[in-house]
């Protein structure tokens, strides 16, 4: 019988898989590697698990029987070259041990990435771990892309894991986090796992996960991921009635390395997978190795009851008992610091376990339920000290650097979360961009030298409207101020005179912790906006008035975030959030105000340019009315960014300003409804960093700075934002203003002050520069307008045109001079911050002659053939003006009325790469042709020139500019 299979090609094993045989064991990737490209090179091994039965169809039974799949999130993993395949036996429940081939009333299929199928059948099942085992139909001497299968041994707390998914043949799922190990048995469906069989993880955890792999940082499988337990259909449940989640949990079930091998030992003798060389830097092992030692375990109630292990059902230890949690010693004389909730009315011992298992007396010595925390004080047998945590000062604390969070409740492993500090200050505490919950209370928040920041705690007074379950945000007591507020209390019961003075943090240590996120933070924080929606209503009257309308005053309907793209005011949000204010025909109701605040404390009333629903998108203008020096940031490449890659999110969830969080692009191109919006919003990227209700409109940022995207919509632990190229596509025509404000580059800077405008910095190899502008210089007139205010400038340069003499009037030394310059092209500027060249363009129709015969030339060198001609002339050229070299250790080859006429670029093929010649007929096609060359280091590439009738090819350099 021949079957169609719906939406994946028809399986050719035998032919197709020629290709594949030709594409080897997956290439190692380069040592410290970013985490997108274990992910590009993991995901070959990946394979989407499909389930096919017949069904007649209704109606015209001469249109004969449908093959249906099985429709859910199903993912399996290539073990061996030879088409072993990993899974959970949930996923193929129908199919018996050797069957899945095209017969029975079940079938089964695998399928590639991309979408072709191959059949399968099941060779083996272990349904107390829920694993099966498949095997691919191929040839023998088929050499599939596999990755190892890894062992624990020597595995440590803190290690970066990375979890994949193909839940469809199109559609990638990535979620980072930190290894950790389980504090006892653990329920996977009818079976418990020991603690040795079930790994566990603070990458966020989604049923789209299901039989995907959990990597290390190398590209080893370390275990299999199983969602089965998480939304189990009532018995009654029907086809057609809402799949809503029944008795859900919220933890992942990560069946490990060990159980696998366990289970299809005899299975795995193939010829392994080659493992990808190292990922990023473990940057949290040693700070978690640090503090492990002065992490404890601490029990307020009976002390013969103290639990040892985890109940099965929760291995992470998210749902304790209200008498259990975590502690840090902080004094070797045995001064316990933990959360105060452990402690009722009344409630003064503690039982406290230690790391090496023995469990000790403790009294309550002081206790700031404001702070959440508490002092306790150990029995120690006298001579026997502790090791203390060292104190970081916390009040040097960087929004965006690394934090780990630590806790023990049960005195064995240690529960672990691994994220950024999100804010410094949130009502007397600092706020966590990390998955913070009961089993972490008590514990320690570090640094990333493993110095103590503060006490992880549960939710403070003051930031009721969520709770860490829905956020992924987490709160920390900071360590000065409670060091500050039990002074005394330390002093009287501590070894020393008092509480020790923070450990200094080096420059060394200081520079680890500043890392690429903290400056980004830092860099953009100037560019996010609390976009506040209000309506104005009659005011309550406390008496008649005859005289005159009722008063006014604005009520709040809601809030959200933006992102200033634009010094003149242009920011990005979402529709969803201005909608409030919004009439039927697009219009802002006149009885709305839309109030936008800055990081600083600024505040400006904002209108609604253009907004799009179905993208759910919305443009704002400040009304800035002169007061101007706005910080925009940069736009960059949403199509570019890769998968994996790690991105910021900041906001304003929950009305908390201006804070931060990070994780990596765990998905692109995704077609998605959210609840309570009636449109399916198309091409959204999935973020695993922490996006919440009112974090919309907030921008998701690259580790240069750069808007990548506007954050709509979040669930725990995968975060929607609208690409930024969708917003240029989107508002075109409204940008192309903000454009212009870049395109004028003259390259200098202006501050205000009393009424006039002063040039405080000038880029020495620029326009401005040439026309001999100076520091110092106060600027009056730009092409003949008056200039007062920085707004007004950026007017002018908005009017100003690239290659065109625009005349500044200047005051230098109480004397006014006029100067000429000729702005730059943004294209121009790019180029020449790139690779140091300063470019200009031939048109064909003023420099025919000379563009032809460097044309023809090219032609005759490219192809060897010296009598060839082009079948088409280059319309025009690419004239090097000046040469401004990037720095002295790079030597260019390139002179002043040298033609940049193109580049050979090698496009890569499955079978075979071929080269091909693009031409330099614009700066557009220069600019176009380095972008995707261009790094924070930098990289070489070779370009064809014309000198002197010389077709030559040199190398230049090419980087990424930095922002100006």
């Amino acid at each position: 019988m021949h079957r169609t299979y719906p939406r994946i090609g028809r399986c050719l094993p035998l032919l197709l898989l020629g290709a594949l045989a030709l594409l080897g064991p997956l290439p190692a990737a380069s040592a410290q590697s970013p985490v997108s490209e274990v992910v590009d090179r993991a995901f070959p091994a990946l394979v989407n698990v499909s389930v096919f039965f017949e069904r007649t169809r209704t109606g015209n039974a001469a249109n004969g029987p449908a093959d249906v799949r099985v429709l859910r999130p199903a993912t399996g993993v290539i073990l061996s070259p030879g088409g072993l395949v990993l899974t959970n036996a949930h996923l193929v429940a129908e199919i018996p041990i050797g069957g899945g081939e095209e017969r029975g009333e079940f079938w089964l299929v695998v399928v590639l990435e991309g979408g072709m199928g191959i059949p399968a059948k099941v060779v083996a099942k272990d349904e107390r771990t829920d694993l099966a085992l498949l095997q691919m139909a191929v040839r023998e001497n088929a050499r599939l892309p596999a990755l190892p299968l890894t062992r624990l041994e020597g595995k440590v707390p803190g290690e970066r894991v990375v979890a994949l998914s193909l839940p469809d043949s199109h559609s990638r799922k990535a979620f980072a986090g930190v290894l950790a190990f389980c504090g006892g048995p653990v329920q996977l469906r009818d079976a418990q796992l020991s603690s040795e069989e079930v790994l566990i993880s603070d990458a966020r955890f989604h049923d789209m996960l299901d039989g995907g792999p959990l990597l290390d940082s190398r590209g080893r499988v370390l275990g299999i991921h199983n969602s089965s337990h998480i939304s189990p259909l009532p018995p009654d449940f029907e086809e057609g009635e809402e799949d809503e989640k029944v008795e859900s949990t919220d933890y992942a079930v990560i069946v490990s390395a060990t159980a696998i091998r366990k289970s299809f030992g005899e299975w795995l003798e193939e010829e392994p997978g080659v493992p990808l060389e190292g990922a990023a830097p473990e940057v949290a092992i040693e700070a978690i190795r640090s503090i492990e030692p002065s992490v404890v375990s601490v029990w307020t109630g009976a002390a013969e009851e103290h639990p040892t292990e985890s109940d099965p059902g929760d291995p992470h230890a998210q749902r304790l008992s209200e008498t259990l949690g975590s502690g840090v010693v902080v004094d070797p004389a045995g001064l316990v610091l933990t959360c105060a909730d452990l402690f009722g009315e009344d409630v003064e011992a503690a039982s406290v376990r230690l790391p090496s298992g023995e469990t000790v007396a403790g009294k309550l010595v002081a206790i700031e339920r404001s702070k959440k925390v508490a002092l306790v004080l150990l029995e120690l047998p006298e001579g026997v000290h502790l090791a203390a945590a060292p104190l970081a000062d916390s009040s040097e604390a960087m929004a965006g650097e690394l934090v780990a969070v630590v806790g023990r409740p049960f005195g064995r492993t240690l529960t672990l979360s691994v994220g950024v500090l999100s804010a410094l200050e949130r009502e007397g505490f600092v706020q966590l961009a990390s998955w913070v919950h009961p089993g972490h209370w008590g514990g320690a928040m570090v640094d990333r030298t493993g110095r103590l920041l503060g006490i992880a705690v549960g939710q403070p007074e003051g930031a009721a409207g969520h709770t860490t379950a829905e956020s992924y945000l987490g709160f920390a007591a900071p360590i000065s101020e409670v060091r500050e507020r039990f002074l005394n209390e330390w002093s009287e019961h501590g070894g020393a005179a008092g509480p020790p003075d923070p450990t200094p943090c080096s420059e060394e240590d200081a520079a680890l912790r500043r890392t690429a996120v903290a400056r980004v933070v830092a860099e953009t924080r100037s560019s996010m906006i609390n976009v506040i929606i209000q309506r104005a209503v009659e005011k309550e009257s406390t008496g008649f008035n005859p005289f005159g309308p009722p008063e006014k005053e604005f009520k709040l309907l809601g809030q959200g975030s933006g992102v200033v793209i634009d010094e003149s005011g242009l920011a990005l949000s979402n529709w969803h959030v201005v909608d409030a204010a919004m009439a039927p025909d697009g219009t802002q109701n006149d009885d709305h105000r839309i109030e936008v605040t800055l990081a600083d404390g600024r505040s400006y009333t904002a209108r609604v340019l253009s907004t799009s629903r179905d993208d759910d998108l919305s443009l704002l203008a400040l009304q800035l009315e002169g007061a101007g020096d706005l910080s925009p940031v940069e736009l960059g490449d949403s199509d570019a960014i890769r998968m994996g890659a790690p991105v910021v999110a900041i906001g304003n969830p929950h009305g908390l300003a201006s804070s931060a969080s990070a994780g990596i692009v765990s998905g692109k191109g995704i077609d998605t409804r959210i609840v309570g919006r009636a449109y399916e919003y198309k091409g959204m990227m999935m973020t695993d960093a922490a996006i919440n209700p009112g974090n919309s409109g907030g921008a998701l940022l690259d580790l240069e700075g750069r808007l990548v995207g506007i954050n709509s919509a979040g669930r725990v632990g995968a975060g929607m934002a609208i690409p930024v190229n969708k917003a240029r596509e989107v508002f075109q025509d409204a940008l192309l203003s903000a454009e212009r404000l870049r395109s004028a580059y003259m390259g200098l800077k202006v501050t205000e002050g009393d009424g006039h405008l002063v040039v405080h910095w000038v880029d020495p190899h620029s326009p401005a520069s040439r026309a001999q502008v100076e520091v110092g210089d106060r600027l009056l007139r730009v092409g003949g307008e008056e200039v007062a205010t920085s707004i007004a400038f950026a007017q002018a340069r908005m009017r100003s045109q690239p290659g065109e003499a625009v005349t500044l009037s200047i005051e230098r030394r109480r004397e006014e001079l006029e100067l000429e310059i000729v702005p730059l092209s943004h294209t121009a500027w790019w180029v020449r911050q790139s690779c140091g060249l300063e470019v200009t363009e031939l048109d064909y129709r003023w420099e025919s002659e000379l563009v032809r015969e460097a044309c023809v030339a090219l032609h005759r060198a490219y192809t060897g053939d010296p009598e060839g001609r082009p079948s088409q002339l280059m319309s025009g050229a690419v004239l090097v003006e000046r040469v401004v070299p990037l720095d002295s250790r790079h030597d260019l080859s390139v002179y002043p009325g040298d033609l940049l006429l193109g580049m050979s670029r090698v496009i890569r093929g499955a079978i075979m790469d071929r080269h091909e010649l693009v031409r330099f007929e614009s700066l557009a096609d220069l600019r176009d042709s380095l972008e995707p060359l261009a790094t924070k280091e930098g990289e070489t590439c070779e370009l064809w020139l014309w000198r002197e009738g010389e077709i030559l090819r040199v190398e230049v350099l090419v980087r990424r500019p930095k922002r100006r």
